[in-house]
């Protein structure tokens, strides 16, 4: 049984970004499709993760556990996404 998590945040009144945020809490990659209910969006959005081993922590001399911020293709209002192993990823998607 998949341990997977979609919370949808907010979006504000004028149409201005969407923030999806997913939580992979399994051992492994999640293919997961994600239904916007027709809300148009850009094929575009920025995707911010942070993953790591669960037994790895951020300490003084070390940062293990790094946000990594890049630009994804491929974003529709129905789409689907590997999300990585113990990670938590943004999305910020832009309608139209």
């Amino acid at each position: 049984m998949a341990c997977l998590v979609l919370y949808i945040g907010c979006q504000p009144r004028d149409g201005g970004d969407l923030l999806v945020k997913v939580v992979n809490a399994q051992s492994s990659d999640a293919v997961t499709r994600i239904d916007l209910g027709g809300l148009r969006v850009r094929d575009r959005a920025q995707m911010t993760v942070i993953t790591g081993d669960p037994g790895e922590q951020n300490t003084r001399s070390a940062e293990p556990i790094q946000p990594v911020t890049t630009t994804v293709r491929g974003i529709s209002s129905d789409f689907t996404r590997t999300f990585p192993a113990n990670s938590v990823t943004f999305l910020r998607l832009k309608t139209k």
